[in-house]
């Protein structure tokens, strides 16, 4: 029988570069103290652990994170606040799990709920009998055997202390060249390291003289595939790793025939067509990552036999690694058959929700009223930057084309369609996500295909204009995936839901299924404009 991990709260990795740490300077190269960060070399940094918060010296030498931290702690904001919205307003800034980001002397907090009493529970034949486990506090990334090229490339990217996930995962996944991990699958929240923890067990087996494919991952959508293809790159740096994207594209994206690259990154359609045909070998992939795996394996998506197809080309001897932040039963089923007698970890639902994301809803009457509030609501969207999510590609467009007649700037993304007036190819896809991430564009109506993984730490307000329903009920899985592209890696953020009367009780499906608060806002546009500038 397989043998899972419950991890009943994952922990994150290390943010970016916090604000304020480009102007403190290290002692020893009197570079940035965050471009030339060594565990062993940069004198002050030692309360800098991983999370993308400080204590210490650090903290009083970067002044504007300590002006970020101070300034949403007490809920201040949100003064004025009517009878029960108050509470839920003043509780969201002053919760312990939130409040401590930045404090000096506290052990660093991720922001998602329950972290503060994260355990690890092996799971066995028994669902709801698990055996605990203790992680230690103390684990580095050098505790993992990792070589010193692929450590530079985890340092520069600014991580320094393993996730919960990656403690748990990475004596599971890790290898060494030519002998990769063993099997798993692995639930963890949003921002809680599962990008990382899976490309560091990919680049730790690769056997970087053999120019062949070693290892594929497969991701849903381009825009995630194209994001874990640069995560890789990233901390394979060092090691001089190559790459190679394989999705559907333009001229320039095309795969060549028998790629010379060690890891093949893609979503399933592609790489299962190429595979069939032999134009990519997959002979010596001894790797198979699927991110985002509830997706590609629910048995109403027919990526499961795109998988499958894969999978039947590789060799038997296949180390398989599922990740997503939810596993539905019959995905979990589905996977025990690619990959029976694998390991797991597992979080409870209830431990899903994000706590440093205020959620509330606006009651409109009517459609109509639903786009006024919208259009009232882009003052507070420009702020800094902000995702409006729809559930079909024919609406962002006409959402899209509503707000530009009101003189309102937006870009939009979806899937992609070759003709009509509705055409997206995947170089405006490519362009528009661009634009996005490098802060070019503030506004984005998007639907679906942005929901999942894709890591923009500017979003501080995500809109649902429509909530995403299935058979006239909540997706839950799609709802929190949304919910999570604001409070990546425990930031502070807001989810703002435009809900007509017949919307009503699938907010409370939603409030029920995952134990959370979504309170009404009744609050000043001014005022919520005025603390969404002091969330970044």
């Amino acid at each position: 029988m397989p043998l899972w991990v419950d991890l009943s709260c994952s922990g994150k990795d290390a943010l970016p570069m916090p604000p304020g740490f480009e102007s403190y300077q290290a002692p020893d190269t009197g570079d940035s103290a965050w471009t030339s960060w060594r565990p062993e070399a940069a004198p002050g940094l030692e309360g800098y652990v991983g999370n993308g918060h400080v204590n210490g010296d650090v903290k009083d030498a970067a002044p504007s994170w300590k002006e970020h931290t101070d300034s949403t702690q007490d809920g201040s904001a949100w003064l004025g606040a009517e009878d029960g919205a108050q509470e839920a307003w003043t509780s969201w800034g002053q919760d312990s799990a939130v409040q401590s980001q930045g404090q000096t002397g506290t052990e660093p907090q991720s922001g998602l709920t329950g972290e503060a009493d994260a355990i690890v529970q092996f799971v066995s034949d028994n669902w709801d009998s698990p055996e605990k486990m203790v992680l230690s506090e103390k684990t580095r990334f050098t505790d993992f055997g990792f070589s010193e090229k692929l450590l530079n490339g985890i340092y520069e990217m600014g991580f320094v202390k393993p996730s919960k996930v990656q403690e748990a995962a990475l004596p599971i996944i890790a290898g060494s060249p030519g002998r990769p991990g063993q099997s798993l699958m692995a639930q963890a929240q949003n921002g809680s390291g599962k990008t990382a923890a899976f490309s560091l067990a990919v680049l730790s087996s690769i056997e970087l003289e053999y120019l062949q494919p070693q290892a594929m991952v497969i991701s849903p959508t381009r825009e995630l595939a194209k994001q874990n293809q640069s995560v890789i790159n990233e901390l394979g740096k060092y090691l001089e790793v190559k790459t190679q994207l394989v999705c559907p594209g333009n001229d320039e994206d095309r795969c060549p025939r028998d790629p010379k690259a060690h890891i093949l990154i893609g979503t399933p359609g592609k790489l299962s067509d190429l595979a069939k045909k032999k134009i990519i070998n997959c002979w010596y992939v001894k790797t198979l990552v699927l991110d985002e795996a509830d997706v590609m394996l629910s048995e109403e998506n027919q990526m499961g036999s795109q998988i499958a197809t894969i999978k039947q080309q590789l060799q038997d001897d296949l180390q398989v690694l599922f990740f997503s932040a939810t596993f539905p039963d019959d995905v979990r089923h589905f996977g025990h058959g690619l990959i029976p007698n694998s390991k797991g970890i597992k979080v409870s639902k209830k431990d899903l929700t994000v706590s440093s994301v205020l959620q509330v809803y606006m009651n409109c009457a009517t459609e109509e009223e639903k786009f006024n509030q919208l259009c009232n609501l882009y003052a507070c969207l420009n702020v800094s930057q902000s995702i409006i999510f729809v559930n079909r590609s024919d609406k962002a467009f006409e959402l899209a084309q509503r707000v530009k007649d009101q003189g309102h700037a937006v870009s939009l993304i979806c899937g992609t369609h070759q003709t009509g007036e509705e055409k997206m190819d995947p170089a405006m896809r490519d362009h528009v996500m661009k634009e996005f991430r490098e802060g070019v564009t503030k506004v984005l109506i998007a639907t679906d295909v942005i929901s999942r993984g894709i890591d923009v730490p500017q979003v501080t307000l995500v809109v649902n204009y429509e909530l995403p329903c299935q058979w006239n009920h909540v997706n839950m899985e799609t709802y929190l995936h949304r919910v999570g592209r604001t409070g990546r890696f425990g930031l502070k953020g807001i989810a703002v839901n435009l809900v007509e009367p017949n919307d009503l009780p699938r907010l409370e499906e939603i409030r029920n299924f995952y134990e959370c608060k979504i309170t009404e806002f009744t609050q000043s546009f001014d005022d919520l404009e005025d603390t969404l500038r002091k969330l970044r």
